[in-house]
């Protein structure tokens, strides 16, 4: 806000009207005596070009109409200009850039201003104006109430209303960038896949890409309806509709009776924690990643093949998951990743990016529902059960752990929070989440494009790709509402390019953990993205374009079909 702007204006149209100017702030108030004090010390000495007015902040606008009222005024005061005066104030000072104080520094003025702290940001201060020095005070004036007496007294109030002020602005700068996301946002596109591609796919009947989503769907379609009250564990709340999965890397303590608590092997996946793995069937993630997978290979194979038996299985899946109140999962992730013997054996946030793979599931849901597979209610409350899981992400204590988390788990759960926000057409967290994810590539991504935080895991090849196709699928979902995260650099010069030149530059990194195999095609995604969006033309190291395999295992955060993806 311009209010320098708007104060020279005032002197612009005071001058020739009047030989004293008084452009001052609003809710600025003169009682009949106080603008007495103010006319007498002019007229005695009208030789001062500058009067200075001490200011008082009013709690009580009451107290004004009491004649003999006469406060302490010690507020950042106005100033009275004489006509001939010359300055004007600067308009780089923007509201909350110390406008005022500028002037007050330039005139000479002295006051608790002067012992402000100058930030990196802050403006340098003046020099002083040739007539510095030259003015008066005289009388006083009041700031009338606004209503918020805790933002008008002493040094509380001040600071009250400094922190008040920057939420304004930040609250207006927030509204702004929501109102230009929803003129790009339509919630019933495709965020992650490309419907082009998707078209074009339909159309070409002999391709192996093709033949290979049909020979998937047919399996998927001997799957299921599952539900997450069909585990044989139970989660520690005792209901079945709870979602429950242990901490992967959690063992019972050798050294205690009952193993309690739980102590990290960081790596080693305790038993029955894996998915499919015998075992399994106790806790919920693999019926989890199952209804995930299998519901988007349908829906993909509805829309390619067209045939609506595809969309029918899909929709039974995502209703008995979501929507059946008999079979529903309950809308929250309180009993995920389960260290048992701490936190009350509740999870701690981690197991929040169990629901990383939303994105290309809310694509299929999206498709299903082009098919009219599912009912005008069916859509009511699967967007219902998702309101009630924001609600969930945006107040429980475990989800603000996680999104404060510094590595992968931070990354999934903007990529979460961010397809939620796609699906549900909702603007303003779309926007957060781009300018929250700026934030989080100048803290993970180091100088040279490293993932530190990933690479000091005893598993940090599969950490970084892991990371990577976080951040590389949370780009293309933000460039669907003309978010260009791709080409952004931090200070640093950080950016997502940097890191997946790092990762081409550096691909036959080993593991400190030997044993462990990596699908030697897992990098392939990530390096097409990087031959895409590197605008510098880096060269890409065998880059083979016709590397097409569709399906990775979960662990690795491929979608499937991810060929059809969005650019």
């Amino acid at each position: 806000m311009n209010n320098n702007g708007a104060r020279n204006k005032a002197l612009e149209i005071a001058r020739g009207r009047a030989k004293w100017l008084m452009p001052w702030d609003g809710n600025s108030y003169l009682t009949p005596s106080a603008f007495q004090q103010i006319r007498a010390a002019i007229e005695a000495n009208p030789h001062f070009p500058y009067v200075v007015v001490p200011m008082a902040r009013i709690v009580d606008n009451a107290l004004l109409l009491d004649a003999n009222y006469n406060p302490p005024a010690k507020e950042e005061p106005q100033i009275i200009f004489r006509s001939d005066t010359t300055e004007l104030f600067d308009e780089e000072h923007g509201y909350g850039r110390r406008p005022k104080v500028e002037m007050l520094w330039r005139l000479g003025i002295p006051g608790q201003w002067d012992q402000f702290r100058d930030d990196r940001w802050d403006f340098p201060r003046p020099k002083p104006a040739s007539n510095a020095g030259l003015f008066q005070n005289a009388g006083w004036v009041a700031r009338l109430d606004s209503g918020r007496s805790h933002l008008e007294i002493g040094k509380a109030g001040y600071k009250a209303r400094s922190i008040s002020r920057d939420e304004a602005i930040v609250d207006m700068l927030d509204r702004c960038d929501a109102k230009a996301i929803a003129a790009r946002l339509d919630s019933s596109r495709l965020a992650f896949y490309d419907e082009d591609a998707l078209v074009a796919a339909s159309r070409n009947r002999d391709t192996p890409l093709r033949q290979h989503l049909r020979t998937i769907a047919n399996l998927a379609l001997a799957r299921g309806p599952f539900s997450v009250v069909d585990k044989t564990g139970m989660a520690p709340s005792g209901d079945p509709h709870d979602y429950f999965q242990p901490a992967p890397y959690w063992w019972p303590d050798p050294g205690k009776p009952d193993g309690l608590p739980y102590v990290v092997r960081d790596g080693e996946r305790a038993p029955g924690t894996a998915l499919y793995e015998a075992g399994s069937e106790s806790s919920d993630r693999t019926r989890l990643q199952q209804v995930l997978d299998d519901t988007t290979v349908l829906a993909l194979a509805a829309t390619v093949l067209g045939e609506q038996h595809y969309a029918s299985h899909a929709a039974k899946l995502i209703r008995a998951w979501f929507i059946d109140p008999r079979t529903r999962m309950n809308p929250h992730m309180h009993y995920a990743q389960v260290r048992f013997g701490h936190n009350n054996n509740e999870g701690s946030g981690q197991g929040i990016i169990e629901l990383k793979d939303l994105y290309f599931f809310l694509d299929a849901v999206r498709l299903v529902e082009r098919t009219d597979a599912l009912n005008k209610q069916d859509r009511e409350a699967f967007r219902s059960w998702l309101g009630s899981y924001c609600a969930w992400l945006d107040t429980a204590p475990a989800a603000a752990t996680e999104f404060y988390r510094p590595n992968n788990h931070g990354v999934f759960y903007d990529l979460q929070r961010a397809s939620i926000a796609a699906f549900l057409g909702d603007s303003a967290v779309l926007a957060k989440v781009g300018l929250y994810a700026r934030e989080r590539l100048a803290d993970q991504i180091a100088t040279d494009g490293s993932l530190p935080q990933e690479l000091s895991r005893t598993r940090p090849r599969h950490y970084v790709m892991f990371t990577l196709q976080g951040w590389t699928t949370l780009a293309r979902l933000l460039s669907s509402v003309g978010d260009n995260l791709w080409q952004h650099r931090a200070s640093g010069g950080q950016g997502l390019i940097s890191a997946l030149r790092w990762l081409a530059a550096n691909k036959e990194m080993r593991d400190t953990m030997p044993v462990e195999k990596i699908d030697p095609d897992r990098m392939s995604p990530l390096l097409f993205d990087l031959a895409r969006h590197d605008l510098e033309g880096t060269a890409v190291p065998d880059i083979e374009p016709a590397t097409t395999k569709p399906i990775f295992h979960p662990d690795e955060a491929i979608a499937p079909f991810w060929p059809w993806r969005r650019p």
